[in-house]
C-alpha cells in the first residue's frame, strides 16, 4: 500500500486450492480493513498466465497479488513478464521471486525456516517424536525489492520503504541483490 498509495483495486494471483481459499479470504479481509477491493483470478495452468492477467486488468487491477504456491514460484519469471507487460506491479510471497522479476517480495525468510528445519530433523535423529516437535509459525519476513522492474514500471520507492528493505536489486545488467546489515 505503501509503494502504490493511490491503487484501490488489487488482483490476488491463485490456484484452486483450499490453502488458497483461506489464503484468499485472509488477504480479503486485510484489504477491506485498509478501504482496497480484491478479486481472485484463479490459474490452473501455465497457459493461463496471459489471459487471467488480462481478465484482471479488464477488471480494472492497478497491482497483482501472487499468492505462495510451488506452480506459482516455479513459473514466477512467466508471471512477472506477462503482468510487466501488463503495467500491473506485483507483490509476490516469497523474497526469490523478486530475482526472477516481480516488483515486491514479502514472506518468511527460507533461510530462517531451512534452519529451523535442519534442528527438527535433528531432533528426529536424536529419537524425539515428530509428534513431540512443536509446530512453530515462521518469527523471520523479508522485504525485497526489484529496482529494475520499478524502472520499468516507472514506479519508484519511497526512502521509507528502501530503508526497511532486506534486499533490493540494483539497476546493472545482471540483477544483483545486497542483503541488509
Amino acid at each position: 500500500h505503501e509503494v502504490l498509495p493511490s491503487a484501490k483495486r488489487i488482483a490476488v494471483l491463485r490456484r484452486p486450492s483450499p490453502h488458497h481459499d483461506e489464503a484468499f479470504a485472509k488477504v480479503s479481509a486485510a484489504a477491506a480493513s485498509v478501504g482496497l477491493a480484491v478479486s481472485g483470478f484463479v490459474v490452473e495452468d501455465p497457459g493461463n498466465y496471459r489471459p487471467v492477467v488480462e481478465q484482471a486488468r479488464d477488471w480494472g487491477a492497478e497491482a497483482l497479488l501472487v499468492l505462495a504456491s510451488p506452480e506459482l514460484a516455479r513459473d514466477a519469471s512467466i508471471i512477472a513478464r506477462t503482468a510487466t507487460g501488463a503495467g500491473l506491479p506485483t507483490m509476490c510471497e516469497w523474497d526469490y521471486m523478486v530475482r526472477d522479476g516481480c516488483l515486491i517480495g514479502y514472506g518468511p525468510s527460507n533461510g530462517e525456516l531451512r534452519r529451523r528445519t535442519g534442528v527438527h530433523i535433528a531432533q528426529i535423529l536424536r529419537g524425539v517424536s515428530p509428534g513431540e516437535i512443536p509446530i512453530e509459525r515462521p518469527t523471520s519476513f523479508t522485504l525485497a525489492l526489484n529496482l529494475r522492474t520499478a524502472q520499468v514500471l516507472r514506479l519508484d520507492f519511497q526512502p521509507t520503504v528502501l530503508a526497511r528493505a532486506d534486499e533490493v536489486g540494483d539497476r546493472g545488467d545482471v540483477l544483483r541483490f545486497r542483503q541488509r546489515d
